[in-house]
């Protein structure tokens, strides 16, 4: 059995459900997973900022401790680190 494309009107509701690329070259509304992860791109990330957020010290250790639970690479850990170092003293200066 031969399949059946969609003519007319239901041609033009196929090619508008059709993913297109973005500028950025991915399709808009992907799922973008680094190899063998079980999480989308960045996921974990997304996670570990949360549980930081939620813990009244976050200096390096507490740090260390999300990158181990969250499985994130070093690169995405020392962010981190900057990131919260940098609103440490943020908010050392405006108490000033």
């Amino acid at each position: 059995m031969r399949a059946r494309w969609p003519t007319g009107a239901g041609r033009a509701r196929a090619r508008a459900a059709t993913p297109r690329p973005t500028s950025g070259g991915r399709y808009a509304g992907a799922v973008v997973k680094r190899p063998g992860a079980l999480l989308p791109e960045h996921e974990g990330l997304r996670r570990a900022i949360a549980w930081l957020l939620e813990r009244p010290v976050r200096d390096a250790a507490t740090i260390e401790d999300a990158s181990r639970r969250f499985d994130l690479s070093p690169l995405d850990e020392e962010f981190l680190l900057r990131y919260f170092r940098n609103e440490a003293a943020a908010r050392g200066s405006r108490e000033s």
